[in-house]
């Protein structure tokens, strides 16, 4: 099955309102069909939420007609996709599934218009004013309708006929975007910008008219006047419920441009839907929030996008998350850097177990009289000037995560392939954070830490140096002595997967002559990832390791800085990597733990764990543990 074929029918579309009758042609030369501004590529996700981008041509000739055919019975959603189509420029493309939809849309008006709105892209203006004079004899007069039969009546150029049934579409549904600016641009190009200001006046004083008050509130608001634009809205909020996207948007938008962020915040907070009103109103409440230190209502509306799970806004939603992390003001020097004291966390498993879900079991008991080998967490050394020189808190970078998620991989292949004790050592903030060391560790700062340890393996990254130098050294703690030192390079800010390849290799060469260290076969089930996965793997046990940090005594919320990136990128590579268990524990045990921790968030992937394990179910006594685990998550996710 080919990746066209996969992934048929998820486009991801930057507009989240549902597609409404009123669907109008363009009428500017600035938006006609031949000068429509589209992307180069479309971007379609699958169903677990991963993106991927196809060229336009890609789309039109291999995927939209396919799709065109799987859903010719579905009127409903034939509707979103000849609107979408049109949106995207393919006019030609969306011509019979519009007759389609004509003829089985119970919804005829609808069926008609979209048809219409068809024909007039495409300039056919005869067939498009008899398609929708058939449809206003036989349903009835419709703003929608109306306004696009104006368009044929123009494009024909009848130009008072034209006029006459515009008007008479606004008269029936002044609310009608695409309508009610076409006749206010009539009016500008006649009489000017008071022409367009009575335009406006003129359609609002229609019933139930709300929309042309937003944009008399935006005329307000040019001329300073913030109570009669509020009084606009408001009247415009109690005529239509829910609120447009649209016209959020605008509402949103105009204010904060004038500066009224409260206000603002006042009349949109209340009737803003994540679900309906999606990114675009959420952006404008965001910034709003952070401007004013609302981090807290800034981060819930931030939440509520996430959980909308649109591949298509990740790029935005990690921005955010970025510049509430800045206003929360979390990293920086440490004010109380001459007492600083820190912690050591230790893990002896590898960070997949689980004790809850039975992933304890998938290791085999270590002989009693075996050594005990202790990986140290990696100190760096990278350029900073003299004011650096001082201890901060910062975001977790390349560096950093390779400081981590390297000796911990190394750690745990050490534990899967030999009969050695294995423990990873992890520098612990009381801030809640991980240490990275400036210099490299010496056994005797850390003889209290590494005490009960018949030995050590200290990891030392030179990132002054392009590519990077790292330094391991074997160390004996009964005395301190220095049994081998070896040195590889990594490539700076991305070591390959052949590089950590090659460092694994020379480790378990060094531990070989290491007395008690007997090396063994990995046990089924639990095989090393693909090598060309490698680095990715290793950065995923260090997200691993944030995740179960997180669910620490004292550790801030915030603690994980942009998590459904973390959980994406560990379902992403268990989709890389389908037949590795190791990676799908790796995804299943940091999920569970969230669940513990943030419910609502862990609840967002419920159906893709579902999923991944029907579509890629693991074999023998590892799978069979994974199936259970599985299950259990999927459904505690799904509540």
């Amino acid at each position: 099955m080919g990746i066209l074929d996969k992934f048929l029918g998820r486009k991801q579309d930057a507009s989240n309102d549902q597609p409404k009758v009123e669907v109008s042609a363009v009428t500017s030369k600035a938006a006609s069909s031949e000068n429509i501004n589209v992307p180069a590529t479309i971007t379609i996700a699958d169903a677990y939420g991963r993106s991927f981008q196809v060229t336009r041509e890609q789309w039109r000739t291999e995927i939209l007609p396919k799709n065109f055919e799987l859903n010719r019975d579905k009127p409903d959603v034939l509707v979103s996709m000849i609107t979408d189509a049109l949106r995207n420029g393919f006019c030609e493309e969306a011509l019979e599934p519009a007759r389609r939809l004509h003829q089985i849309d119970q919804n005829g008006q609808r069926g008609a218009v979209i048809l219409g709105v068809t024909l007039l892209q495409l300039k056919r203006y005869t067939e498009a004013r008899d398609v929708l004079e058939a449809a206003r004899e036989l349903h009835g007069e419709e703003g929608s309708l109306l306004t696009n039969l104006a368009k044929a009546y123009g494009g024909l150029g009848e130009q008072e006929r034209a006029d006459a049934t515009l008007w008479h579409a606004i008269e029936i549904d002044p609310n009608q975007d695409n309508g009610l600016l076409w006749y206010v641009a009539l009016q500008g190009e006649r009489g000017g910008e008071q022409a367009k200001h009575d335009a406006f006046v003129r359609a609002s004083k229609l019933p139930h008219a709300w929309r042309p008050q937003i944009w008399l509130a935006r005329d307000a608001l040019k001329a300073k006047g913030l109570d009669a634009a509020l009084a606009y809205y408001h009247q415009a909020a109690e005529r239509v419920t829910p609120m447009p996207t649209d016209a959020l948007r605008q509402i949103s938008g105009d204010l904060g441009i004038h500066g009224h962020l409260q206000a603002m915040l006042t009349l949109v907070s209340p009737l803003f839907d994540a679900k309906l009103h999606g990114l675009d109103v959420g952006n404008n409440l965001i910034k709003a929030n952070i401007d004013l230190g609302h981090t807290k209502e800034a981060r819930a509306i931030l939440g509520q996008l996430h959980r909308q799970q649109r591949v298509d806004w990740e790029q935005h939603l990690a921005f955010w998350d970025g510049e509430i992390d800045k206003a929360e003001k979390h990293y920086g020097p440490v004010s109380d850097a001459p007492t600083f004291t820190f912690g050591m966390l230790k893990l002896e498993d590898p960070i997949w177990v689980r004790e809850a879900l039975g992933f304890a079991a998938l290791l085999a008991p270590k002989p009693d009289n075996a050594p005990y080998l202790a990986f140290m967490a990696g100190s760096c050394a990278k350029a900073i000037s003299t004011e650096q020189q001082q201890i901060t808190l910062e975001k977790t970078d390349a560096l950093g995560r390779f400081s981590r998620g390297l000796p911990m991989y190394l750690a745990e292949q050490t534990l899967l392939r030999s009969d050695t004790k294995v423990a990873y050592l992890q520098p612990w903030s009381p801030k809640g954070g991980f240490i990275l060391a400036g210099g490299p560790w010496e056994a005797a700062q850390l003889s209290t830490v590494i005490e009960g340890n018949d030995y050590v393996v200290f990891t030392h990254i030179d990132a002054t140096q392009s590519p990077w130098q790292v330094k391991f050294e074997l160390v004996q703690t009964v005395d301190g002595r220095v049994l081998s030192t070896w040195t590889c390079e990594a490539d700076e800010q991305n070591p390959s997967a052949q590089q950590i390849a090659q460092m694994e290799t020379t480790l378990l060469k060094q531990l070989a002559s290491v007395p008690g260290v007997v090396s063994t076969e990995i046990p089924p089930g639990l095989e090393s990832p693909d090598v060309a996965w490698l680095a990715h793997f290793t950065v995923a046990m260090e997200q691993s390791l944030a995740v179960s940090c997180s669910l620490l005594d004292d550790v801030p919320e915030n603690f994980l800085y942009a998590e459904r990136s973390i959980f994406n990128n560990l379902l992403h590579l268990s989709l890389q990597m389908p037949a590795n268990a190791r990676m799908r524990l790796l995804l299943l045990s940091a999920i569970d733990r969230e669940s513990t921790r943030k419910p609502d968030v862990a609840a967002e992937y419920g159906e893709r764990l579902a999923r991944l394990q029907r579509e890629f179910p693991l074999g023998g006594a590892v799978g069979d543990v994974i199936a259970v685990a599985s299950k259990r998550i999927a459904e505690k996710c799904q509540g």
